[in-house]
């Protein structure tokens, strides 16, 4: 336990400095105090290794002087062992053998199980937060739905000054022209962030607020209460209204520049911009285009509301009229984390680590098993069974045991991801997350890769009883 914390502990600094500098581009992140929790870890992992050891040693008090000559055994069963019979049973020797062994001591494998699980909840859990970041399901989070997003940073730069409202009015009515003159009619709009002063049951304190331009307020999403549908009413985010001490219900006071406006609370939203500390204003909001701090990229509605089909058709013809990085909305969504790529890659790497446990918990229980079973597996070489039916005997065995960790871990992932990764997405301001389960990928994918790879281990592993030789049969229950 403590060379392999120690191992652990090193290799965790590079690797965790790795994963968090390919996100830390476009997100905020730090890691500080993270020396302290890997210490803390090592030493937890330590002493709960000790703990099940010092626990597992517990059954030395019922060994006997017995147990030495008989080779652990401990003389005849008395109870029925279980009620999948053999006269029942019309499946192959091999299969019954590992199904019998299963559902006559189920305990004997648990620890088995349980590991399997973990490792594979873990993998299917980065899958489900990886899936969900390349998916049209958390778009909200970013922008309001739309058809395609055109990113265009010089553009959008363009409109941020005193006389930018003319310079987009002139745009948009131009590409919405061209693309009406392409048979693909669209309406085009922007979301812009701008920095006031709020004041709120005096607290006063400068907030990022965002506003529309040509965005209709109904495709706004709340969490709670309603959208703005007047000038003098907003929706906060669960962070401002933390920080503004402010409910839905309540006033507060926002400093546009050229005037001051008291403004009812009417509804939460959730945004993942800014670490989720805005708040939404209505269209009609006394803002100014000079006064912008940043703006998202641009949005195109279809006048027709085409499929998800229909819209990959339509994106290089308007390509043809709008020359620039242009994306759907899972495409956005993947984007604006910058993170898919990242996730995906530590997937698979934790795929690796949960078939390395695998082969060393496989090998380890393998030879175990094989020990434990000395005297049976020599008698049933006394009486004529092959070496392949043994070896296929111990493979089905570890293979139900991989089939039922798998299937657990594929109904344990759904809960599992709400509780580890939901916390994760609060941080970045997202108080709730729809995601999105590949069940491909989560249901036969991995799970299968994971239940192929332990069946080759056990096979390599099982090659050890051809080692057993039919003169074997000391001490026989």
């Amino acid at each position: 336990a403590l060379v392999g914390s120690i191992v652990g502990f090193g290799l965790s600094i590079p690797f965790g400095d790795m994963l968090l500098k390919s996100a830390s581009d476009t997100m905020v992140l730090g890691n500080d105090g993270a020396m302290g929790i890997r210490i803390l870890g090592s030493l937890f992992i330590i002493i709960v290794t000790l703990l099940f050891a010092y626990l597992s040693t517990g059954k030395v008090k019922k060994a006997t002087p017995v147990d030495a000559i008989r080779n652990g055994q401990t003389g005849e069963r008395y109870k029925k062992k279980t009620v999948y019979r053999l006269s029942k049973s019309h499946a192959k020797s091999p299969f019954y053998m590992a199904l019998n062994d299963f559902l006559s001591a189920p305990k004997r494998f648990l620890s088995i199980i349980i590991t399997f699980t973990i490792s594979t909840v873990l993998v299917i859990m980065i899958v489900n937060t990886s899936e969900t970041m390349k998916s049209d399901k958390i778009i909200d989070l970013f922008l309001p739905k739309s058809d395609l997003y055109v990113t265009d940073v010089g553009k959008v730069m363009s409109f941020m000054q005193s006389d930018g409202e003319a310079n987009i009015e002139k745009f948009f009515d131009e590409t919405e022209k061209a693309l009406e003159e392409k048979e693909i009619p669209a309406k085009l709009s922007l979301l812009f962030q701008y920095k006031y002063k709020a004041i709120c049951k005096g607290k006063e304190q400068k907030v990022t607020f965002q506003q529309g331009y040509r965005i209709p307020m109904d495709k706004y999403v709340v969490m709670e209460g309603s959208v703005p549908t007047n000038k003098r009413e907003i929706a906060v985010t669960k962070q401002v209204a933390k920080q503004l001490d402010a409910s839905i219900g309540d006033t507060v006071t926002i400093d546009f520049g050229s005037e001051k406006i008291d403004c009812i609370v009417t509804g939460y939203f959730q945004t993942m911009n800014n670490l989720g500390e805005v708040v939404m204003l209505h269209n009609d909001a006394p803002t100014e285009f000079g006064q912008i701090t940043s703006s998202f990229s641009y949005q195109i509605d279809f006048d027709d509301h085409p499929d998800a089909a229909e819209i990959e058709r339509r994106k290089p013809i308007v390509n043809e009229v709008i020359d620039d990085k242009i994306m759907n909305k899972a495409e956005y969504s993947a984007d604006s984390t910058q993170v898919v790529d990242t996730m995906d890659t530590v997937a698979k790497l934790l795929l690796l680590i949960t078939i390395f446990v695998i082969l060393l918990v496989s090998l380890l229980m393998e030879r175990s098993f094989v020990s434990e079973e000395k005297s049976q597996i020599a008698i049933l070489k006394a009486i004529g069974f092959k070496d392949r039916t043994i070896i296929l005997w111990h493979m089905i065995r570890f293979g139900i045991i991989a089939l039922i960790s798998v299937f657990l871990a594929v109904l344990l992932s759904i809960p599992m991801t709400h509780l580890c990764i939901t916390p994760i997405f609060g941080i970045m301001g997202a108080m709730k997350i729809e995601y999105y389960f590949n069940l491909v990928k989560i249901g036969l994918v991995f799970p299968g890769i994971i239940l192929v790879c332990t069946l080759v281990i056990a096979f390599f592993a099982a090659l050890f009883t051809k080692s057993i030789k039919a003169s074997d049969t000391a001490s026989i229950e």
